[in-house]
């Protein structure tokens, strides 16, 4: 499906200057589209997935956000363990998901 909205809004509006995929599991299809239109612009993902982060490697796509599993899981366990612990947890509580381009990709794991 994201491929197919890709290569209609590139064929709709050629003039576009950039691509923004809204989630990871959408980027290859994306990626793909963007590639067979022989559009040259930045593609940008969201989520800082497995694919997303080798595409970032390969030159495909110019940066993500880092969305992790891994990091989303670590932050509830330390509730779990403060609330366990008798402390206070507050009831909303941000994880970062950081910008991540070829600079800073290895701060990113990748791991869903």
């Amino acid at each position: 499906m994201a491929a197919t909205v890709t290569e209609d809004l590139l064929t709709r509006y050629p003039d576009v200057k950039g691509v923004f995929s809204l989630d990871g599991a959408m980027t290859p299809g994306v990626l793909r589209s963007v590639e067979d239109a022989g559009f040259k612009g930045p593609v940008i993902g969201l989520g800082g997935t497995a694919t997303e982060i080798q595409a970032i490697r390969d030159g495909k796509l110019y940066g993500t956000t880092c969305m992790s599993a891994g990091f989303n899981a670590d932050a509830a366990m330390q509730a779990v363990a403060d609330l366990a612990g008798g402390k206070t947890v507050e009831k909303l509580q941000m994880v970062a998901s950081p910008k991540i381009t070829k600079a800073n990709i290895d701060s990113c794991p990748g791991d869903w």
